[in-house]
């Protein structure tokens, strides 16, 4: 496995981050209007949403993920919701995708939360991450 680093959005990879989102948009069959991407953006720069990015060796994004924190009617402590996870195919096997990546990087956001409970949303393709 190549090594992988994982940490914030940064705005410099606004152009990068609009392509690996519309890949995953026609992943799930969708095209958002340019309005939410740009709200989607926005919000991931002012901490309602948050953004992770996977980087390969080069420092090149190859995957990314979003993620919010919201109130959960089975505890009373809040929960940490993994909305958005997407690899781009040329890294998919790399374990950026997989609890080695990604998600192994949402961990310990969520672990901040007293009594923290994970949820993933979204179709799974275990094959292509």
């Amino acid at each position: 496995m190549s090594l992988i680093e994982i940490s914030p959005l940064r705005a410099s990879e606004r152009a990068r981050w609009n392509e690996l989102w519309s890949a995953y948009q026609r992943f799930y069959g969708v095209n958002l209007p340019a309005d939410v991407t740009e709200h989607t953006w926005q919000r991931i720069h002012c901490g309602r949403l948050h953004g992770l990015g996977a980087r390969d060796s080069t420092d090149h994004l190859v995957g990314i993920v979003h993620f919010l924190y919201h109130e959960d009617s089975w505890s009373m402590a809040r929960a940490c919701y993994l909305q958005d996870l997407y690899v781009d195919q040329a890294a998919r096997g790399s374990g950026c995708g997989s609890i080695c990546g990604c998600l192994r990087s949402l961990k310990p956001n969520c672990r901040r939360l007293p009594s923290p409970r994970a949820r993933c949303a979204g179709k799974m393709n275990t094959s292509a991450s």
